[in-house]
């Protein structure tokens, strides 16, 4: 697979409380973004440490791992195992530094293998897929707004623009457990991790215009351009959050 991504400040914040690791192993692709809460510092700190763990924890459990025949049910462990020790590592960190009281992160991620695709998420950061020019949101959202979208007091188009959007219920790192989404059976021409920062501008038809881009001005378009194109219209949208994109496409390369 090819895989890529890039963390922007936005127009309106001082610092950039997003965080992504990805990695593009023999065996195995990884990626996860983590978009933190809790004021300057703490945010940062959240977003690097959960992600760190998460990666570390999951690179540890799969040593030795045959991946061609791992079980659905052992992927579930280990891939729980590293959400939650990164959820322990970052509530452990905000009961123990004033600094960092209060603080959290949203994760989303993303695991493949021979066995196996699963996307892993907690709060509002989004995993979508890009297949036959539609672009599919895969994750849903631990949040106020799509609490009430479900329970029918919200239209999906109200929703867009709540005055409560920000507000999450589940993240990692404010409570001393958290439990995690994952989605399976996922197929894809591309793979679209996203903090909310991307999400809350840029439009699915807009991803499948991006993603599904040849060439402009005469030149080709490569993947690590299509993320500073979904970035950088973020930005001409509004800008007002960070903004954190991962792009993972197919082995065979498009460009």
């Amino acid at each position: 697979m090819r895989i890529c991504g890039n963390t922007d400040v936005g127009k309106k914040r001082k610092n950039n409380q997003d965080y992504f690791l990805i990695y593009n192993g023999r065996d195995y692709v990884s990626a996860v973004i983590c978009d933190g809460m809790g004021g300057a510092a703490g945010g940062n700190v959240a977003s690097r440490l959960a992600c760190e763990i998460y990666q570390e924890t999951l690179s540890a459990s799969l040593k030795g791992v045959n991946l061609y025949t791992i079980t659905r049910e052992d992927i579930i462990k280990i891939l729980r195992l590293s959400v939650v020790c990164a959820n322990k590592a970052v509530y452990a960190k905000a009961q123990t530094d004033n600094e960092c009281y209060g603080m959290g992160t949203t994760l989303v991620a993303f695991f493949s293998c021979p066995a196996i695709n699963v996307a892993v998420n907690v709060g509002d950061s989004r995993l979508y897929t890009v297949s036959n020019r539609m672009a599919i949101q895969i994750t849903k959202d631990h949040s106020l707004v799509q609490m009430l979208v479900d329970n029918g007091a919200l239209s999906e188009k109200e929703a867009l623009l709540h005055p409560k959007k920000n507000i999450i219920l589940r993240a990692l790192g404010v409570d001393d457990m958290v439990e995690p989404d994952m989605f399976f059976n996922i197929e894809f021409d591309y793979i679209l991790l996203c903090s909310d920062g991307l999400s809350n501008f840029v439009s699915r038809r807009d991803m499948e215009e991006i993603i599904y881009t040849k060439s402009r001005w005469g030149r080709k378009i490569t993947d690590e351009k299509r993320v500073k194109m979904l970035i950088d219209l973020a930005n001409k949208k509004g800008g007002t959050d960070n903004i954190t994109a991962v792009l993972i496409g197919k082995e065979k390369s498009d460009e």
